[in-house]
């Protein structure tokens, strides 16, 4: 509810042993997003949960820039 239309970077996908999928997440307008980064703190959410950021027309490069992610409201 709080991170709601924000953007984030996705920092890994993850899988769980009942075969779950989560997306860790920093929050890019967040002051502290580099040290959550560096520590390991990352907020965790399903795929179904968050949408990608519209593309500029150009193509899909590979790194961190691109792996931008807009959280979805919760109805």
């Amino acid at each position: 509810m709080f991170l709601a239309g924000r953007t984030a970077t996705v920092a890994g996908v993850f899988h769980d042993v009942d075969g779950s999928v989560r997306l860790a997440v920093t929050v890019d307008d967040d002051p502290a997003a580099e040290l959550h980064d560096w520590y390991g703190r990352f907020h965790y959410f399903r795929p179904d949960e968050v949408e990608p950021l519209a593309t500029t027309g150009t193509p899909a490069g590979t790194g961190r820039a691109d792996d931008r992610l807009r959280r979805r409201p919760q109805r």
